[in-house]
């Protein structure tokens, strides 16, 4: 009876989605219609399922088949969206899983998002993840939408949903049996474990905040890694019996009842020696990674101090100090037609994605070679370590300093065996995942690939070297760009990401000590458009920097125009600010990223300015005319002469260096798309600019984009 009842409420909820019929027959397999039933059989209420609307199509074409039930689309610009025909009932409270049946030959290499609408928003959508490619097969995809439905009350009569599929033209996509159902008992079961865990989520939440501010009378005062010892010393303060407990980065400091592994502390001022490698919960495990902290032992055990990582780090290597030579970069530059743009610009230092998950494979094949850390061999793919190393030499050549982003996409790879390994367990999509810092096996991968990539890239045997480690993408932006679940509360996500940066910092220092680790950010500054604050998570990291040590962490803003498709920012964004409450920080208004870095209070150890990079950042040219160019290469001219003045502000990499058909329809680069039938990879006018930038042709070649901006002297754009 369970399933009948389910069943009806299903097929009730559907009538609300689409055309209702009255005695509607069953789905067939091909998207057509069983014959009508037989006046003595029982007709069980359905519907026809739910249809695009073609007249609100966006770059995509949409045409339906009657006969077959199935619906093609192909996408023909760069933001490819069509909605669904509007509710015409409302949908039962149940009802709040979207399925549908797809086919592509081509993969659709950005994520489906969906937009809850009205009103059309970009705070009202979702991201869902990749749709691969599957030949002429139908593959049956589902979407649980219960927080959607909950937090924007939509479902209702006249609401519709949009569909956005990527950002690349020419992909044709088949859909057929789309519709939205009921939850069955076992997602609502999972539904109600969700809500437990995050109910927890926010305990751990308030626990953290609760142990940042604590005043804590026991200390760990200092933790030293030899090349096969862990020194930990301290204080124990009171009466009673103490414990030093490891806590590895897959446990919670708050949490000392689920520690495991303790050592007994016998006098008040203590010095314990630990090997450094050992079998931890099951995983051949090297203590640099783990921080300390000291219990007061009891049948609960209280935590009585802040955790402490590694002070001091037996050094592999030093190759010195690695100042960028000068503040002018590149993102992701390469070899074109065998011209080297980094030589032409002359840039100075280049970002490159670092995609974890593509060096390393689950089992020794051809075509992996071994690689031995913390006593255990992983497998590293040869061709991806002989492309980056390809890429190095490229930078390493004309003397830019290269620049790592730690990443794990999630572009299709759900059943890719080291995607599932690192990705953390509570990713629900996005561009990119936050590492799995939850389990032993997913903390002692990361931490194989990162040992391997730090080692390799260390300045010695002339493979370059990388010491500045953007630790992920845009992590305000917690469910697009750095995934770890939705909805998380804010210290519990930075929390686990504070957990990534260390566990890279404390691994890069053996090899190169004046590395720095990068928080990356978007140009939100107090708004929250994504969903955190930039100044609130900035403040997180101060508190864990107050609280557990300092260590040499910086930032990559990316401060893009407020909107990434208008390159006259000076316009646009005039209402900016140089207050610390202004909403965003854009080219407009670079004094705040200044301010902050020069501020005393933010200074590493309070004796050294953080390093603040531009790490990913451009005006857009709608089209290629010569206006649209004049935008962009006046844009270059403000942030150039900008960042020259600011002295908080130590480097810009302008992204990218060739517009790129995977950008949601923007052209940032300083090259044509190579698709553009006239001109393919050509300079555009900014490619000039940034040339001339920081040479004896600056004057000469930014004159003439005072007049587009609307200026006599570039002295002006400086805000007071």
């Amino acid at each position: 009876m369970k399933i009948e009842r389910l069943l009806i409420v299903v097929l009730l909820a559907l009538a609300a989605c689409g055309k209702n019929v009255e005695t509607p027959p069953a789905p067939a397999p091909g998207g057509g219609t069983t014959p009508t039933p037989k006046p003595e059989q029982e007709s069980v209420p359905t519907v026809e399922y739910l249809q695009f609307n073609p007249s609100s199509a966006h770059d995509i074409t949409c045409t339906y088949d009657a006969t077959s039930g199935v619906t093609t689309l192909v996408t023909t610009g760069n933001d490819p969206y069509i909605r669904l025909h509007p509710f015409t009932k409302a949908l039962a409270d149940e009802v709040c899983v979207l399925s549908f049946e797809y086919s592509t030959k081509q993969g659709i290499l950005d994520n489906l998002q969906l937009f809850f609408g009205p009103p059309e928003a970009q705070e009202r959508s979702r991201f869902t993840g990749t749709l691969p490619s599957n030949g002429t097969n139908w593959n049956s995809i589902e979407y649980n939408l219960v927080d959607q439905r909950k937090d924007y009350a939509w479902g209702g009569s006249g609401d519709w949903l949009r569909m956005d599929f990527g950002g690349n033209p020419g992909i044709t996509i088949q859909l057929r049996k789309i519709c939205f159902r009921a939850l069955t008992e076992e997602e609502a079961a999972a539904e109600k474990a969700k809500e437990e865990r995050m109910a927890d989520h926010g305990h751990l939440a308030d626990e953290l905040k609760a142990y940042l501010s604590a005043n804590y009378t026991s200390k760990v005062t200092q933790v030293e890694v030899t090349t096969s010892k862990v020194i930990i010393q301290g204080t124990c303060d009171g009466e009673g019996s103490f414990l030093l407990s490891e806590v590895t980065p897959w446990m919670d400091v708050t949490r000392p009842a689920t520690h495991k592994h303790t050592t007994a502390l016998k006098e008040a001022s203590f010095r314990v020696e630990l090997p450094r490698y050992a079998e931890v919960d099951g995983v051949k495990y090297d203590r640099l990674l783990s921080k300390w902290a000291i219990l007061k032992d009891g049948e609960t055990p209280e935590l009585v101090s802040r955790g402490r990582y590694a002070d001091i780090v037996a050094q592999v290597s030093d190759p010195g100090p690695n100042p960028f030579p000068t503040k002018k970069g590149v993102g992701g530059v390469g070899i074109l037609n065998g011209e080297n743009d980094i030589k032409g610009l002359g840039a100075k230092s280049a970002t490159m994605n670092m995609c974890l998950n593509d060096y390393l494979a689950p089992t020794p094949v051809y075509g992996t070679s071994e690689y031995i850390y913390a006593n255990e061999r992983y497998n590293i793919v040869d061709a991806q370590a002989s492309h980056r190393d390809n890429v190095m030499y490229q930078y390493e050549r004309e003397g830019a300093v290269p620049i790592g982003i730690v990443l794990i996409p999630q572009d299709g790879r759900n059943s890719d065996p080291m995607t599932q390994r690192l990705t953390h367990p509570e990713c629900t999509g996005g561009y990119y995942a936050m590492p799995d810092m939850t389990t032993p096996e997913g903390v002692i991968h990361y931490a194989a690939v990162m040992d391997f990539l730090c080692s390799r890239y260390n300045g010695k045997g002339n493979r370059g070297r990388i010491g500045h480690w953007i630790m992920h993408n845009e992590i305000d932006a917690g469910t697009t760009w750095t995934n770890m679940g939705e909805k998380q509360p804010r210290l519990y996500f930075m929390d686990t990401y504070i957990k990534s940066m260390r566990l890279v910092y404390n691994i890069v220092r053996q090899y190169d000590p004046a590395a720095w680790v990068l928080v990356s950010f978007t140009h939100n500054w107090t708004k929250i458009d994504e969903d955190y604050a930039v100044v609130s998570q900035l403040d997180d990291l101060l508190a864990y920097t107050d609280a557990e040590g300092d260590f040499q962490w910086g930032v990559a803003f990316h401060p893009y125009p407020r909107d990434l498709t208008r390159p006259a920012f000076w316009i646009d964004d005039k209402g900016l600010t140089t207050s610390m409450d202004t909403p965003y920080v854009t080219f407009y208004n670079l004094e705040v990223y200044d301010k902050w870095a020069r501020d005393p209070k933010h200074f590493y150890q309070g004796k050294e300015k953080r390093l603040v990079i531009l790490s990913e950042n451009g005006t857009n040219t709608p089209t290629y005319s010569d206006e649209d160019q004049a935008l962009q290469a006046a844009g270059a001219c403000w942030v150039w002469k900008k960042v020259q003045a600011l002295d908080g502000i130590d480097a810009i990499q302008w992204h990218g260096w060739l517009d790129h058909e995977q950008e949601f329809g923007l052209r940032i680069g300083f090259r044509k798309y190579g698709t553009d039938p006239q001109d393919p990879y050509g300079k555009k006018k900014s490619w000039y600019v940034w040339q001339a930038a920081g040479t004896d042709r600056e004057d000469e070649v930014f004159e003439p984009y005072k007049k587009v901006i609307g200026i006599s002297d570039w002295d002006e754009i400086f805000l007071d």
